[in-house]
């Protein structure tokens, strides 16, 4: 649950840490001037990406309250970054380190997505049903008398015979 709570706080600085981290990889294993284009260009979709995704997973109504990840969520997200991290390194071909980040993003963003309209789906079933309750007026059953013998009923509408 520690790790859980601290990946949610993670996938909130990491909006800003990763796209940095492409930016600092660039100048600390410099790859050339074409590598700085691609970087450039790639911050601001990694950005949108990551906070997309952060705020995807965040809407669900179980993450909100816990103020943690579910397991498919830290482990989808964990293996995303770890990919964003590899790029920034520039030590490997850009190619599969890219198209592994793109992949795992894509993964992470559906999977985020597809959680979300499944709790909402559930929350949406629940308040209809307790709508449904609300709704039926409830069941009234005359009480049967507690007494036994004889009665004598008056019938106030009929004039009186002295």
């Amino acid at each position: 649950m520690t790790l859980r709570r601290a990946l949610y706080r993670w996938m909130w600085i990491a909006c800003l840490a990763l796209p940095a981290w492409t930016l600092l990889g660039w100048t600390l294993f410099s790859r050339g001037g074409w590598a700085l284009a691609g970087v450039l260009l790639a911050l601001p979709l990694l950005f949108i990406a990551l906070s997309g995704v952060a705020g995807v997973t965040a809407l669900r109504p179980g993450v909100r309250g816990e103020r943690a990840l579910e397991s498919r969520d830290a482990v989808i997200l964990l293996l995303w970054h770890a990919s964003i991290v590899v790029f920034g390194t520039f030590q490997f071909d850009a190619g599969w380190t890219v198209t592994a980040m793109v992949l795992l993003g894509l993964v992470a963003f559906w999977n985020a997505l597809w959680r979300l309209i499944v709790a909402l789906r559930r929350k949406a079933a629940e308040f209809t049903a307790e709508y449904q309750q609300m709704r039926t007026p409830p069941s009234v059953t005359k009480p049967e008398p507690d007494w036994q013998g004889e009665m004598i009923v008056i019938d106030e509408d009929q004039p009186r015979r002295d």
